[in-house]
């Protein structure tokens, strides 16, 4: 192996620092990295609204599976609407529930791209077109 001049000097100090590191910081596991995300302060907003999100409430999401705007009132709807949020259509009736403050919850439905769609919905919906909205047990 031939190093060029003064390369040996160099390759030693690049290992020195690399294994003064590897002693300094232990690698971390992945709950020791959220735990010292959550204490910075968007951390701690994101923390926040995932929080908000589980109970229905926060800003809109693609992964929220129930929106409540109002606990007093029932959730009476159902919207299907495609799993990668990709679907204009879906998008469109999606806008049109948040807009209107209407309580919902969501299934998502693989879109034909993405595998077959369940049977549980294309039982419901003939031809399995997206987007579906089920009002109090009927399909629209």
């Amino acid at each position: 192996l031939k190093v060029p001049r003064g390369g040996v000097m160099k390759l030693f100090a690049l290992l020195t620092r690399a294994a003064a590191m590897s002693t300094l910081a232990p690698p971390r596991s992945r709950q020791q990295l959220f735990d010292a995300v959550k204490e910075l302060p968007a951390g701690a907003a994101l923390a926040s609204e995932f929080a908000l999100r589980a109970d229905g409430k926060g800003s809109p999401h693609r992964a929220a599976l129930t929106r409540r705007f109002d606990d007093a009132k029932p959730t009476r709807v159902v919207f299907y609407r495609d799993s990668a949020a990709w679907c204009p259509y879906c998008q469109k009736l999606w806008m049109m529930l948040e807009e209107k403050d209407i309580n919902y919850d969501v299934q998502l439905v693989n879109m034909r791209s993405y595998g077959e769609k369940p049977a549980s919905f294309t039982n419901k919906v003939r031809g399995g077109f997206l987007p579906a909205l089920e009002l109090d047990g009927q399909m629209y």
